[in-house]
């Protein structure tokens, strides 16, 4: 079709896509020009049915993937164009489903990852003002979860930005109860002596 009429071509199905994480990109040409000009470009597209979606209906920010290549660590971040995704070991493949369930691994991971993106957000700020780039979707996940809903300090002050994190960090464990559900569980599994 065109830009004026758009006409959806036929067998759109796409079979054979692998991961859970697909993206596109849309390229506008000129069907009129014999050399088909590329006029524009949309990268990082995400399907609106794509992507596994939390419980309150939002698309989650941080994607989970099994991965071969992290050695000896049973866990690690990757910054990709669009998203930041977390690791798991693939030897570890048991780890997916307990970072939803399992407090204590919950406590142990979480916290850190929130801790490792905001800083490298930090550091690298958005590229472009792109409500699309991870930075700009992490920050502003911050922003909201930050108890007196303070932006992120810009500045080279490295001492005010860990402070920021560290607010929006102990936020995020608040917000999830990540501490009263492991001394709860601690208390279960009857190891209050370590508490």
């Amino acid at each position: 079709g065109t830009v004026a009429k758009p006409t959806p071509p036929p067998g759109r199905f796409l079979h054979g896509l692998s991961g859970q994480h697909v993206l596109f990109t849309l390229k506008i040409i000129d069907g009129s020009d014999p050399f088909r000009r590329l006029l524009g470009v949309a990268e990082h597209i995400r399907p609106v049915t794509g992507g596994k979606k939390t419980a309150t209906g939002r698309q989650g920010i941080l994607p989970v993937e099994l991965s071969g290549n992290l050695g000896d660590e049973p866990w690690g971040l990757e910054y990709r164009t669009a998203d930041v995704f977390l690791l798991i070991n693939e030897k570890l493949s048991f780890l997916r489903d307990q970072l939803r369930a399992d407090p204590l691994v919950c406590l142990l991971i979480y916290p850190q990852v929130v801790r490792q993106i905001l800083k490298q957000a930090l550091a690298d700020g958005p590229e472009d003002d792109s409500p699309d780039a991870w930075q700009t979707r992490w920050l502003g996940f911050a922003r909201q979860l930050h108890p007196e809903g303070l932006a992120a300090p810009h500045h080279e002050d490295a001492e005010e930005q860990d402070e920021w994190i560290r607010d929006v960090v102990n936020q995020f464990c608040r917000q999830h109860e990540l501490l009263d559900r492991l001394i709860r569980r601690v208390g279960e599994a009857g190891w209050e002596e370590l508490i």
